[in-house]
């Protein structure tokens, strides 16, 4: 989890998360999360191991949605799926 100011774009994601989480013994590492407090962007590693510069699901705490279509990713559903895995996985 990546954690910015409030109101510093996390639709950006960081290559420093990414170098991060591609780290020799972090493989396993398949999602990861960048939120300002109010909103959470969650990016998956794709097929190839990496992870897609745009979000694959989002969720803004103030206007909850179940898709976002200008950023063609799924919503507060996806983003909350995604924390319970992670949460499971350790």
């Amino acid at each position: 989890i990546e954690v910015r100011r409030e109101f510093t774009p996390c639709d950006l994601l960081a290559e420093q998360l990414v170098d991060y989480a591609s780290e020799p013994g972090r493989e396993s590492c398949r999602v990861v999360f960048v939120t300002d407090g109010i909103r959470y962007a969650a990016y998956e590693r794709n097929a190839s191991s990496r992870f897609s510069p745009r979000p694959d699901a989002w969720l803004n705490l103030l206007r909850m949605r179940c898709r976002y279509p200008l950023l063609e990713c799924d919503g507060a559903v996806g983003v909350l799926g995604l924390m319970r895995e992670a949460a499971s996985a350790t």
